[in-house]
């Protein structure tokens, strides 16, 4: 009897922390959301359970500031801010350093009050679980990991510490590649890349030359660009595991898709259950009508992963291609519930429509993929 309230007690013990880190979630969120606020004029919006749907959340719109809580009781220790860019880098780094400190806020006064004034076993377990999740929250997004996540529209986002590492780096940076990001941001699109071939003649440039130059091709879907550009940096400079899955991705774009596993594999012997890496191979795969090699990724993925929503996008395409569309309706709508604006998804909802002949049904979430797509983001 004793070993079954023993287990009881435990399985309370770990539902309780979980439920307490959608709080803590929520501070350390908040804590980015008001120096963004304070910095930026845009909108300013906190995602509690999701990285940035809106499907089946609870609205609070507060000014400018918006939050959505979406009320899933294992998933609320996901979550993100959206916001503008500050306008220096000081700005930059206070909006990401606001997160971990809210984290630190709530847990050392409640330490401080678990050691002093708890004076119930009730009330000790209850601000110790809020103790061990708020260090818990801390401790996940200030420790530096490249693993990047999708949110909404398939955008990579990481973790505080990663984005600080990123941020500091910064500081070391020559002034031609400020030069450049102020051609960049105002618009001066041919003075910029003038100035970057300018600098790339004269042999080996500081890396962040290269980066700048990768994202400007990127942004104007310049793909062989962006992979001449990688070519360039890898000269001089190791590459990264992720630019590896990066340039799969822009070899993607251009339909080598061979070659686009071929890196992605690279990145994937790292981080081999990365979800979203894993649904980039598959879509290749697909494309080579590999679809047991797709599907093999993809249910990993959902295995590993069953709210991350990139997997049953995929796999919802690659059951629609193979015509099990039983299988691919209920990918695709669990995909949908997961993420009503996506616009890969939307896409492949089209897709499906047309392979049932349903063409005038297709047409709509293509229309509305497209918009989606020239809506600017933050």
């Amino acid at each position: 009897m004793e070993i079954l309230f023993g287990i009881f007690v435990g399985i309370l013990w770990i539902l309780m922390v979980n439920f307490l880190r959608s709080l803590t979630t929520l501070f350390h969120e908040l804590g980015h959301a008001l120096p963004s606020l304070l910095f930026t004029n845009g909108p300013v919006n906190v995602y509690i359970g999701t990285y940035g749907s809106t499907k089946n959340t609870l609205h609070l719109p507060l000014g400018r500031l918006s939050i959505f809580f979406r009320f899933n009781f294992f998933n609320w220790n996901l979550g993100m801010c959206s916001h503008q860019r500050g306008t220096t880098l000081i700005q930059e780094i206070i909006i990401v350093l606001g997160g971990p400190i809210a984290s630190l806020l709530i847990a050392i006064p409640l330490f401080i009050t678990m050691i002093k004034h708890a004076d119930s076993e009730l009330t000790l377990y209850i601000i110790m679980a809020f103790v061990i999740s708020a260090f818990i929250d801390f401790f996940v997004n200030i420790i530096p990991s490249n693993k990047a996540l999708s949110s909404e529209g398939g955008r990579p986002i990481y973790n505080d510490g990663y984005t600080l590492l990123l941020l500091f780096s910064r500081f070391s940076y020559p002034s031609e590649y400020y030069d450049l990001e102020r051609e960049w941001f105002d618009g001066n699109k041919n003075a910029f890349f003038k100035k970057g071939e300018e600098i790339l003649e004269k042999g080996k440039a500081h890396k962040s030359i290269y980066d700048i130059l990768i994202d400007a091709s990127i942004e104007d879907e310049e793909w062989n660009d962006a992979i001449y550009l990688y070519k360039e940096k890898s000269k001089h400079y190791p590459l990264k595991q992720n630019d590896f899955l990066a340039i799969g991705r822009f070899h993607q774009k251009l339909h080598n898709h061979n070659v686009a596993i071929e890196f992605i594999n690279k990145y994937l012997y790292f981080h081999y259950d990365d979800p979203v890496a894993l649904s980039d191979r598959a879509a290749s795969n697909i494309e080579l009508r590999l679809y047991k090699d797709a599907l093999r990724d993809l249910d990993m993925a959902i295995d590993s992963y069953p709210n991350i929503v990139t997997p049953y996008i995929y796999r919802g395409l690659a059951y629609t291609k193979m015509r099990k569309f039983d299988l691919a309706r209920n990918d695709l709508f669990k995909a949908l519930d997961l993420h009503e604006n996506h616009p890969v998804l939307l896409q492949h909802l089209g897709i499906f429509h047309d392979a049932m002949n349903e063409h005038l049904k297709a047409q709509e979430f293509y229309n509305k993929a497209e918009e989606l797509k020239k809506k600017p983001k933050f």
